[in-house]
């Protein structure tokens, strides 16, 4: 694996995210809610442990419920009720108990911790549960990310901004530890910054562009990432800024990128130089992308 060389220290201003105060983007989140299709219920709870906060946690938990309760779930009952035992089960322990047990989310399961063991209503079924001594092994930073990543789409779906706002905050300052301590190769910069999409997406358009600008080092040796974060400078009509990263990230192409990747480059840069009035060069990238993926849905209609 190759090194990174990034040119700038990764480094965002905490303070300043603090201090935003609109930092969601509300028009993004009303698109977000529309068109939402579902989070990886799977990958949330093998990953619940590793939520460093109790409010991330519980707005897991809550959405999570929230789907299994649904008509959308294909879920059987039974595995439902499963699921619903384990959140419960990592959440009591893992977390100080006055932490959560007032916590307006958790007030039907009516949790209360006893000598040695805890009780708590499901489903109108009393439980008493004894956690297992077991010294659990402190996740990983990046797990700790990508979990938080889920837990910040998690809030915004279930319409709680505020906490969606304290879960960002802790993810820019787990990114930060992570870019500048714990990351070494390239591979590490970019499953990061893959986590980071998501969220970047419902933020308001100068923090956006702030975050993926300190980005663009770390990305760059990425085609398909590229292409995804020059689309949040496209939005910030940043044309100069997605010019140069997709021509620099063209230097990682290699014989195992796929055609419809190549293509949305192309595609993307197509855009690009004519947005700044390179209308030759944006004929030829039309062309290309055209070539390579036929049912590209706009490609052909740029030509």
């Amino acid at each position: 694996m190759n090194n990174a060389e990034p040119s700038i220290t990764f480094k965002l201003d905490i303070i300043t995210v603090y201090n935003t105060l609109n930092i969601l983007s509300e028009s993004n989140i009303r698109n977000f809610r529309k068109n939402f299709s579902g989070l990886d219920v799977v990958e949330m709870d093998k990953n619940f442990s590793s939520i460093p906060t109790v409010g991330a946690a519980i707005e897991v938990m809550h959405y999570i419920f929230g789907h299994l309760n649904s008509e959308k779930s294909t879920v059987s009952s039974k595995k439902v009720t499963e699921i619903k035992h384990s959140l419960i089960h990592k959440l009591m322990p893992n977390y100080p108990y006055e932490s959560y047990t007032n916590h307006e989310l958790l007030k039907n399961y009516e949790i209360i911790q006893r000598p040695g063991f805890f009780e708590y209503q499901l489903d109108g079924e009393l439980i008493k549960w004894m956690p297992d001594k077991i010294i659990s092994i402190p996740p990983d930073t990046l797990t700790k990310i990508q979990i938080m990543s889920l837990a910040f789409q998690c809030s915004i779906f279930n319409r709680h901004n505020e906490a969606a706002k304290e879960i960002f905050k802790c993810i820019i300052a787990a990114i930060n530890l992570y870019f500048n301590y714990f990351a070494k190769e390239v591979e590490q910069y970019s499953k990061c910054a893959e986590y980071l999409l998501p969220v970047l997406k419902l933020i308001e358009p100068e923090s956006k562009l702030k975050m993926t600008q300190a980005l663009v080092p770390y990305i760059k040796s990425s085609l398909d990432l590229s292409g995804q974060f020059s689309d949040l400078l496209m939005e910030n009509k940043n044309f100069e800024g997605v010019k140069t990263l997709l021509e620099e990230s063209i230097f990682s192409l290699n014989t195992h990128t796929e055609n419809q990747v190549l293509a949305q480059w192309y595609y993307r840069t197509g855009r690009v130089y004519e947005e700044t009035g390179s209308y030759d060069m944006s004929t030829k990238c039309y062309e290309h992308a055209f070539v390579l993926l036929p049912t590209h849905p706009t490609a052909a209609y740029h030509l």
